[in-house]
C-alpha cells in the first residue's frame, strides 16, 4: 500500500512555536482548516478559553506563510512578517498588531504594511530596550542596495539613516543604543568578506575590523558591555571557526574564548554584558556548551 502524499509532503498540525518576549502569547503555525494553507495562530496562555484565532494577513489564501519570515516585535503585541507577492521574491514588511481585549474593531488582529510595494526588505532587527523601533534594510533609493531605516511600530514612520555605499550586505546594531554600528561588507574582486565598525551612530567614519579572505569564515557577534572589546568568530589560522575577543579599536586578538576542534561554531548566546552563555555546535549532533551554569540547570530542566 502506497503512503499517502499528504502524510510525506503536507503540513504538519502544529509546527515552529514562537513565545511572545513577555511570556503571554504563543505564536505557531497550523494550516487554515478551511483552506489547508498554512497559517500563523497566536494563544493567549492566561486565557480562560482555548479556542485560538488565526493571524489574519493578506487576502492571498492560497500561498502558505512561511515560519522563517516571522517573529515577534519587542512590545509583545506586534507580529512581524515577510512576504512576497505571487512568489516575485519582492518581500515586504508586514505587522499585525494583538487587539485589546477593549479593542471594538472586528479584526482581532488587523494587518498593515510597514514598507511601501516593489522594494524588497531583509535585515529587520528589534531590540528590547527600544520596544517600539525596529531597523530594516530596504533597496527603494537603488535596486541593488539595501540602505537601514529605522521605523517606529505605532506610526509606521521610516526613516533613512545608514547609505549603503556599495559593498555592504548586512547591517548589526550596537545593543545598547541601538544604533547601526557594524557593516559586513564584500569585496567583489576577491571575494573576501571585511567586518567594519564605527564608535557610534552619529559619525560616518567607519574601520575596518577584520577581514576574512575567501575560503575563510566568521562573523561578528556583539559589543560587550566595556565598549572596547567586541566577540567575533573566525576561522583565520584555525581548522575550524573560534569565538575570539577583540580589541574594537585595533582588531587585536585579545583571547580565544572557545574552539571545536572537528566542526564550526553554529550560535552563540550572550548575556546583556556581551559575555557568551553558551555556544553551540554540531558534528553528529546539536551539541551546547555552557559558560552560564543557571542556563545549564533550565536546559536540563527542559531535557528531563
Amino acid at each position: 500500500k502506497l503512503i499517502p502524499r499528504q502524510l510525506l509532503f503536507g503540513n504538519a498540525d502544529y509546527s515552529s512555536p514562537l513565545l511572545s518576549p513577555d511570556g503571554n502569547y504563543l505564536l505557531y503555525f497550523s494550516p487554515c482548516p478551511t483552506t489547508g494553507v498554512l497559517n500563523a495562530w497566536i494563544r493567549h496562555l492566561s486565557a480562560s478559553s482555548s479556542l485560538d484565532e488565526m493571524l489574519h494577513r493578506t487576502n492571498n489564501a492560497t500561498r502558505p506563510i512561511r515560519p522563517d519570515q516571522v517573529f515577534w516585535a519587542e512590545d509583545s503585541r506586534t507580529i512581524l512578517f515577510l512576504e512576497d507577492e505571487w512568489g516575485d521574491e519582492i518581500f515586504r514588511l508586514h505587522a499585525a498588531t494583538i487587539a485589546s481585549s477593549t479593542s471594538t474593531t472586528n479584526d482581532n488582529n488587523p494587518t498593515r504594511y510597514l514598507t511601501p510595494p516593489s522594494v524588497k526588505v531583509t535585515n529587520v532587527l528589534t531590540n528590547a530596550r527600544f520596544p517600539d523601533q525596529i531597523w530594516l534594510g530596504m533597496n527603494e533609493r537603488d535596486p541593488t542596495l539595501f540602505d537601514m531605516y529605522r521605523c517606529n511600530l505605532t506610526t509606521g514612520e521610516l526613516y533613512l539613516d545608514v547609505t549603503n555605499p556599495g559593498s555592504v550586505i548586512q547591517w548589526q546594531a550596537h545593543d545598547d543604543t541601538f544604533q547601526i554600528r557594524v557593516a559586513n561588507a564584500m569585496n567583489e574582486i576577491d571575494d573576501s568578506k571585511t567586518i567594519r565598525v564605527r564608535d557610534s551612530g552619529e559619525t560616518h567614519i567607519w574601520r575596518d575590523l577584520i577581514t576574512f579572505p575567501h575560503g575563510e569564515e566568521g562573523r561578528f557577534v556583539t559589543f560587550c558591555k566595556d565598549n572596547t572589546t567586541c566577540l567575533v568568530t573566525s576561522s583565520l589560522g584555525l581548522e575550524t571557526t573560534a569565538l575570539l575577543r577583540l580589541d574594537l579599536q585595533t582588531g587585536q586578538l585579545l583571547e580565544k574564548i572557545f574552539a571545536h576542534d572537528k566542526c564550526d561554531i553554529e550560535g552563540v548566546m550572550v548575556d546583556k554584558a556581551g559575555e557568551p552563555r553558551v555556544i553551540g555546535v554540531n558534528y553528529d549532533k546539536h551539541e551546547r556548551h555552557f559558560f552560564d551554569s543557571s542556563l545549564e540547570d533550565d536546559y536540563r530542566i527542559l531535557q528531563s
